[in-house]
């Protein structure tokens, strides 16, 4: 189990109701799904570089995040923001990714789901 209030942000002070990942144990679930859900989330994998598990994985954390995780993450918060607006102002992942101090991986990470997301409200 992660223990809460021993995180600390990017200066390294310590932030209340932060997880400390360095001591999160990991626990298995089993999911079924139907074969078209896995066909789509293996493709869907494959162009993310991902395997299925893992790809699933990053899925369901960003749901229950939304749904039910911690809510105050200024530091994730600035990262999706800056991000989007960065991107929306002309720059690329690399230039993004250096002026937020953030992986450029995560960069892209964002402003493809941005763009799914839209996608999928559009049509």
């Amino acid at each position: 189990m992660s223990k809460r209030n021993t995180g600390t942000d990017r200066e390294g002070a310590s932030r209340p109701g932060r997880l400390d990942f360095a001591n999160v144990v990991n626990r298995s679930l089993t999911v079924s799904v139907n074969e078209r859900v896995y066909d789509e989330l293996t493709s869907m994998a494959k162009k993310a570089g991902m395997s299925a598990t893992a790809y699933a994985q990053a899925l369901f954390l960003a749901a229950y995040s939304a749904r039910c995780g911690v809510k105050d993450d200024p530091d994730l918060s600035d990262a999706v923001a800056g991000t989007l607006i960065l991107h929306g102002a002309g720059l690329d992942s690399t230039a993004i990714a250096k002026t937020l101090g953030i992986a450029e991986r995560d960069a892209v990470r964002i402003v493809t789901t941005w763009r799914d997301s839209r996608a999928k409200v559009a049509a």
